[in-house]
């Protein structure tokens, strides 16, 4: 098969593995209601998915370290190396996993070993989806679209993990998930992250990169291009992140939130996140179709005042059981995170110039998904320790007011920092 040169091939390429490897590590947190019996026995359940949630919180607190290191290597060889390499770790680890021996059969090496491939993929996934923005920023000028394009894909890897469970309830059911049939969806997961590396080696490397490495540049030490971060910026982009990555991972922690605090039914729950993903991908679609008219900032400014109105009277309504109510939950907020991520993607792009662009959106992005990741465990500690099930919403309303701050600012101040060349980049 010839290299495909195709703007749009290499983009729908790239968009696709992210998604594919998006499953691997999505999935431990959905089964993470299985895994705490699994690997975390405790008389306490709380206690159990407080423990299990700290290992996929693991994840995430690596991710900072695997993206700065695959950031650098982007910015100074390629972003596409990064992919291949970034691809065989998921498939490792996540293979691995599905193989690990229980708490019941191996004891505390058990727990050992799953910290250790968990450390593994986030290492991997730290470079995987800030490597997918920067690629899809330097391929074409609808950044908007094509970021829309990259969260559809996000989504099948979702979709993905989500019916794999609900079908596994369905097919299985608990007991039988609990006695192997957890194995399933880590070991599918190997097997997709696999063909995403072979899909990875038809894709090209990016015009914008190719014009920066004619310059010269890119050989400079590593210690020079650290120095021309501009960490001003670092905070206004990890400030954008926050409010994204915190819905994600409260999706993912939404069946053990809804099960535990409120007494729905797992399956229930599962079917409408599938739903919810699915009409998420529509939505990140058509808001990236609309930041490009109208720009990310407005697409922010409007999610981060509509979202804490409408999400309030739904959790406030689930304490009624009425399933009407923690669909409508489910579905905003799925369709608010990916629509979001639209949003933040692109203007993440606008702020860095290609010589550290893959360094820093890595640096934003991963460091708030580390913070996001102890959402399960503070979340849990809070409501046993108050009693306030609302607790998920003010983390919302917080993150919401906090983005809004960020986009008046940049609003001010972006005409005159956005895609502003490094000093070295001006001298040549």
């Amino acid at each position: 098969m010839t290299k495909l040169k195709s703007f749009n091939s290499s983009i729908f390429l790239v968009s696709l593995g992210t998604g594919l490897e998006y499953y691997d590590f999505v999935i431990y947190g959905v089964m993470t209601y299985y895994l705490s019996d699994l690997f975390f026995p405790n008389i306490d359940s709380s206690i159990s998915i407080i423990q299990s949630f700290s290992i996929f919180a693991v994840g995430y607190v690596i991710r900072p370290i695997g993206g700065i290191i695959f950031g650098i290597l982007g910015d100074k060889f390629g972003r596409k190396p990064t992919f291949a390499f970034t691809m065989l770790l998921i498939t490792v680890s996540t293979t691995a996993i599905s193989l690990l021996p229980t708490y019941h059969s191996a004891g505390f090496i058990a727990i050992l070993l799953l910290l250790f491939f968990r450390i593994l993929q986030g290492i991997a996934f730290g470079a995987e989806l800030p490597g997918a923005a920067t690629f899809i920023h330097e391929f074409s000028s609808k950044h908007g679209l094509n970021t829309g394009i990259l969260m559809v894909a996000i989504g099948i890897g979702d979709i993905l993990a989500s019916s794999t469970i609900y079908m596994l309830i369905y097919v299985i059911g608990k007991e039988g998930i609990s006695a192997g049939g957890w194995r399933i969806p880590f070991f599918l997961g190997g097997i997709l992250a696999l063909v995403s590396f072979y899909l990875r080696t038809f894709i090209e490397e990016t015009p914008e990169f190719i014009k920066y490495i004619q310059t010269g540049l890119n050989k400079s030490p590593v210690l020079e291009l650290l120095k021309e971060i501009n960490w001003s910026l670092i905070l206004a982009g990890l400030g954008l992140c926050m409010l994204g990555p915190y819905l994600v991972i409260f999706n993912l922690y939404l069946p053990t939130y809804l099960s535990t605090y409120f007494q729905y039914d797992l399956s229930t729950i599962y079917f409408f996140n599938s739903l919810g993903i699915v009409l998420a991908m529509l939505f990140s679609l058509i808001c990236g179709v609309i930041s490009d008219k109208i720009g990310a900032l407005n697409i922010l400014r409007i999610h981060v005042v509509v979202l804490p109105i409408l999400s309030f009277f739904l959790f406030k309504a689930l304490h009624t059981k009425n399933s009407t109510h923690v669909a409508c939950l489910i579905l905003l907020c799925q369709i608010a995170s990916y629509s979001y991520y639209t949003g933040s993607l692109v203007l993440l792009g606008k702020l860095f110039p290609v010589r550290i662009r893959y360094t820093s959106i890595a640096i934003c992005y991963n460091v708030a998904c580390c913070l996001a990741s102890l959402t399960p465990m503070f979340i849990t500690y809070m409501i046993e320790r108050s009693q306030n099930r609302m607790i998920p919403y003010w983390g919302i309303v917080f993150l919401c007011a906090l983005t809004l701050i960020i986009c008046i600012f940049l609003k001010r101040n972006l005409p005159t920092i956005a895609l502003k060349a490094t000093p070295r980049e001006k001298s040549t």
